[in-house]
């Protein structure tokens, strides 16, 4: 829950359980994106809401969001454990020229965890959240914060898309080791097969509405998508892995408020936390589908 208060047409301030503006598909509603799953660093690199105080000035071709943060809800409840802090920013040029839609962004964040003894931990799952399974996972060392920063870019001109983005993070070790950076990021192209096209509104993609939906003639919209995502989680001497995923989806939307998407996503893991056949080195394969409704 949060509360808002618009300043002016262009200032809002936003206090509550949100987003600390880590990038585009992050800040994207996860009913609008090309696959089943975000980019797997999001989920590695513990993007989630927050408890906090933020401002977002939204200009015609120029977005300002930044504020300060604590934990989530859910670990605020924690007896004295939970006490982070951490100032996180965005900004991103959005003009559009003509028919083209034109997105480029980067954020900034910088947390601590403010308690005597904290423990960091990365790990991604493959593709899919319906396993519990963390094929790249860096396990649990002692931490006193972290720094990041990401870029992204976003481009769109009728039927076809292009987007991209990268994170970096730097976790402060406790102790005399160096502390090590972990990067993550995607890449994706994606084309309509029908006469329809991507939304986009105030920094981030919206709903996609089919020009001829499915019960008035028409059968809805058709998009195929391809995508490189990976996260690497070996640096210094931590050793988490790498995963990298050749990706494949197909998106019908029949109506504005239905959605089915079909994946495929081919893995190449290095230095996996998960042996197969005592290697860490090797590849696997997954399929998933969706289907959704929202209202």
């Amino acid at each position: 829950m949060y509360l808002t208060y618009k300043a002016n047409k262009e200032l809002t301030i936003t206090l509550g359980q949100h987003k600390p503006f880590w990038g585009l598909e992050e800040m994207t509603s996860d009913l609008f994106t090309s696959f089943n799953e975000r980019a797997a660093y999001h989920g590695a690199f513990g993007f989630e809401r927050r408890v906090g105080l933020s401002a977002t000035y939204a200009g015609k071709n120029v977005l300002l969001q930044g504020g300060i943060f604590a934990d989530n809800a859910a670990d605020l409840n924690g007896d004295g454990t939970n006490n982070s802090r951490s100032f996180d920013g965005r900004i991103v040029f959005m003009p559009k020229m003509g028919n083209t839609q034109l997105h480029l962004g980067a954020s900034g964040h910088s947390r601590r965890f403010n308690d005597f003894s904290s423990t960091a931990r990365y790990r991604a799952r493959p593709f899919t959240r319906t396993t519990d399974t963390r094929f790249v996972d860096t396990r649990g060392f002692l931490a006193s914060g972290e720094d990041s920063f990401g870029l992204e870019g976003f481009v769109s001109n009728g039927r076809f898309h292009a987007t991209a983005e990268s994170h970096w993070l730097t976790a402060k070790r406790i102790g005399a080791f160096a502390d090590p950076t972990f990067n993550g990021g995607y890449a994706e192209v994606g084309y309509f097969l029908t006469k329809d096209s991507l939304s986009y509104k105030g920094g981030v993609v919206d709903r996609t509405k089919p020009s001829n939906p499915l019960g008035k003639g028409g059968m809805g919209a058709w998009q195929v998508n391809a995508r490189y995502d990976w996260v690497d989680l070996s640096d210094e001497a931590v050793t988490g892995g790498k995963q990298q995923v050749y990706g494949l989806s197909l998106v019908w939307t029949p109506t504005e408020y239905v959605k089915f998407i079909a994946n495929y996503g081919h893995l190449e893991l290095t230095d996996a936390a998960v042996l197969a056949g005592g290697s860490g080195d090797y590849s696997a394969d997954v399929i998933g589908i969706r289907a959704q409704i929202d209202f």
